[in-house]
């Protein structure tokens, strides 16, 4: 991959936006295209519609063929969707262009748990066009994942992982307050939950992928999804939640072997969390336990990571890759 890398963003919600405006403060990246649905958005200048306060000479296309017809890509950033199914046809459309494609779809990350059929196609696909097919940000993609793999690295040997993350959904963008639930009622959230329209996706990804990392077969996965309650009413910026209410989700994945739980991963997501925290423990000669206090930064870490991995695609193999695939690049230093 040459080390001039010229970019299109696709799908321009908060964290395409957030994304689009890294890789155009980037050096070395030159973003060429924009795509996105929305007709109001259509032909516009993608820094107006960014609100970056200046023209980036980039209009906003409405398909990926109409930001082609400007000019040659090397990747494409996808900021569409969480559920490989929807998404699968977009990234043909990537792949079919030659590009290399690194997407936020969180079942992407790990595709044999709930979509192997497109997972395969898809792989297939990216083989015969010589690209890398990526799905990745900060959970599934790294905090669940990536980080217990290189934590890992210290351990003679790993009988078992325990990893913890709470986060205040109050403090992030209304679709994901949206998405877990905030402001329901439990039986609202428990229908929506049995529904599978209210749950954090990718938990059983993260759990796989580390599992796949450390050579090891589970015998069985479980994830359990409950509501967290509202003990005293919140405000965030976007809505309200009154005591009584679901304030977010608190969702644990399991995978076992021998009878036993060897991974498991706690995330709980809710409005109004006093205490933000990433913690992973592992049982291990020798062990480790490590906690980062305020958590990873949620979206902005998201947009980092997006960015930061276009460099890392060139050491990995065509074809669908995961983290477990890949050398991770660094951030950026600035002065």
């Amino acid at each position: 991959m040459a080390s001039y890398t010229r970019v299109v963003v696709i799908g321009l919600g908060p964290i395409g936006q957030s994304v689009l405006k890294l890789v155009s403060e980037r050096p070395g990246l030159q973003l060429v295209g924009a795509v996105d649905i929305d007709p109001a958005k259509g032909g516009k200048d993608v820094g107006e519609v960014c609100g970056l306060g200046r023209s980036l000479g980039v209009p906003v296309s409405g398909s990926l063929a109409e930001a082609l017809t400007r000019g040659g890509a090397d990747v494409a950033l996808l900021l569409t969707g969480s559920y490989l199914k929807d998404v699968a046809p977009q990234i043909e459309e990537i792949i079919d262009a030659g590009l290399h494609c690194i997407s936020t779809c969180e079942e992407l990350a790990y595709a044999k748990v709930h979509a192997p059929a497109e997972g395969e196609r898809l792989d297939r696909l990216a083989r015969e066009k010589g690209v890398r097919v990526l799905g990745a940000g900060v959970n599934p993609g790294f905090a669940f994942d990536a980080l217990i793999m290189t934590l890992s690295a210290t351990c003679r040997s790993v009988s078992g992982v325990r990893a913890t993350r709470v986060l205040d959904a109050g403090k992030r963008r209304l679709p994901l307050q949206q998405k877990v639930g905030a402001g329901l009622s439990k039986q609202q959230f428990d229908d929506l939950v049995a529904a599978g329209k209210v749950r954090h996706v990718g938990l059983l990804e993260s759990l796989q992928l580390v599992a796949d990392a450390f050579g090891w077969t589970l015998e069985r996965t479980e994830e359990l999804t409950d509501g967290v309650i509202a003990e005293r009413d919140v405000r965030t910026q976007h809505l309200e939640v009154k005591a009584g209410q679901v304030a977010g989700v608190k969702q644990i994945g399991r995978g076992y072997m021998g009878g036993r739980p060897v991974i498991e991963l706690e995330l709980q997501m809710y409005v109004g969390a006093s205490e933000s925290f990433d913690a992973v423990r592992i049982e291990g000669d020798p062990g480790v336990d490590m906690m980062v206090r305020g958590g990873f930064a949620g979206d902005p870490a998201t947009t980092a990571l997006t960015v930061n991995l276009i460099g890392s695609l060139e050491h990995a193999p065509p074809g669908l890759v995961t983290m477990k695939d890949l050398s991770i690049s660094y951030g950026v230093g600035s002065t």
